[in-house]
């Protein structure tokens, strides 16, 4: 969840700059849990990163930066890859957010 403070003596040109950030990292947060989907329901990373056109190597950095954002794992990778709880959960509700 994002919480940001619009300071009302804010000048058009820093609002401007402010509503385009924030239209980049929801758009990038979308497509790393539209790719994080992806990789759920197929459960192979280079299968997913084939059917979104994307390389595997691609697809891990958006994985490891939701990860890393969300401060979790989302895959156990050893010995076969499989959702943790934490990983279910975004499955659930990333499933949600994109309808």
């Amino acid at each position: 969840i994002l919480c940001y403070h619009v300071d009302a003596t804010m000048s058009n040109k820093d609002y401007i700059s402010f509503s385009q950030h924030i239209f980049v990292v929801i758009h990038v947060n979308i497509k790393s849990i539209e790719y994080f989907l992806a990789a759920a329901e197929e459960m192979n990373f280079t299968k997913a990163a084939e059917r979104l056109f994307i390389t595997q190597q691609a697809l891990s950095g958006h994985i490891k930066r939701l990860e890393e954002e969300y401060r979790v794992q989302l895959f156990e990778r050893h010995p076969s890859l499989r959702l943790t709880l934490e990983g279910e959960q975004m499955l659930f509700y990333g499933r949600q957010i994109l309808g």
